[in-house]
């Protein structure tokens, strides 16, 4: 009876997914430390599949090339964690614009790590398991919100890199395709500018109006960002909407109608999921603790 009961349980883990949420983490100090020292101390017992780098990765102005010091010293020689030496899924924030985003590109189209994926600015990504499947689709907020951007980044930059109207028309198509086109039990969205929330950024009235439409119309289930420097959980419309932004700084916030927990300090988050469930687990950097939890069903695929 007691091997019947370990070999279900085996199998139960064997169909849960792990994966971690960090976000504006790109600076060398304290906090970013304790997040790296946390997320290894966690992965012991619960080593993730695979890491979401939700931008502002380099602070404060992003790297100049592949072979900048800053993937040296803010990166792998600060995640040493055994079990973080999985893939991190990347996206570009505002500060990894200013000197050469197409540098983060380079290094993952290099090779010049085995974790790090940035195949483009924007990208979609599908996992199939045994039972279930996830789609991740990764989005260039700086290149899509140009309200925001124009505010954020000095105009030669923007001149620079080509942040026009038609590029944010373009890569707006791109995502409504994307999401249309999905078979998978869990859509996920990822991007760096938040949607909602009650922090210093205050919620973003353009990405509102691009994006929800879509996420209500394609049951996305999940939006992931950070840009924020708090942790924070909302709700709106049936989308969870997650800001992990405190990697490494921190920031103040109040809550809004949509919110359901922040936190002003360091940390991270967790996410477990299987067929019927993703849970998605907030945690302290400098104590390790879960501060907050919540659990959602499976919408999708249910006929």
């Amino acid at each position: 009876m007691f091997f019947f009961q370990f070999f279900i349980l085996s199998l139960i883990l064997l169909m849960e997914i792990i994966f971690y949420s960090i976000g504006d983490w790109g600076k060398l100090g304290t906090g970013l430390k304790a997040t790296a020292k946390s997320m290894d101390l966690i992965s012991q017992e619960n080593p993730p599949n695979f890491i979401l780098s939700l931008g502002d990765n380099f602070y404060p102005n992003g790297v100049v090339c592949s072979s900048d010091e800053q993937w040296e010293n803010t990166y792998k020689q600060v995640f040493t964690g055994k079990n973080l030496f999985c893939p991190w899924y990347s996206v570009l924030g505002n500060h990894d614009y200013i000197l050469n985003p197409q540098a983060q590109i380079d290094y993952y189209l290099e090779g010049k790590d085995s974790r790090w994926i940035m195949p483009w600015k924007y990208y979609h990504v599908t996992k199939t398991y045994e039972d279930f499947s996830i789609q991740l689709v990764f989005i260039d907020t700086v290149a899509l919100d140009l309200t925001s951007t124009s505010m954020l980044l000095p105009r030669d930059v923007i001149k620079r890199e080509g942040l026009t109207q038609s590029a944010s028309d373009k890569q707006l198509f791109w995502i409504e395709e994307t999401l249309s086109k999905s078979k998978a039990d869990w859509l996920i969205v990822v991007g760096h500018y938040n949607v909602y929330t009650g922090g210093y950024h205050g919620s973003n009235r353009n990405l509102i109006n691009l994006l929800k439409p879509l996420f209500k119309k394609y049951q996305v289930d999940m939006y992931i960002s950070g840009h924020c420097h708090h942790l924070e959980h909302l709700s709106d419309s049936g989308v969870e909407y997650i800001i992990s932004g405190s990697g490494a700084k921190t920031g103040t916030t109040s809550k809004i109608y949509q919110t359901k927990f922040n936190y002003e300090s360091n940390g991270y988050t967790i996410h477990s999921i299987n067929k019927n469930i993703l849970k998605t687990s907030f945690i302290d950097s400098y104590t390790s603790q879960e501060l907050y939890s919540f659990e959602q069903e499976q919408k999708r695929n249910l006929n």
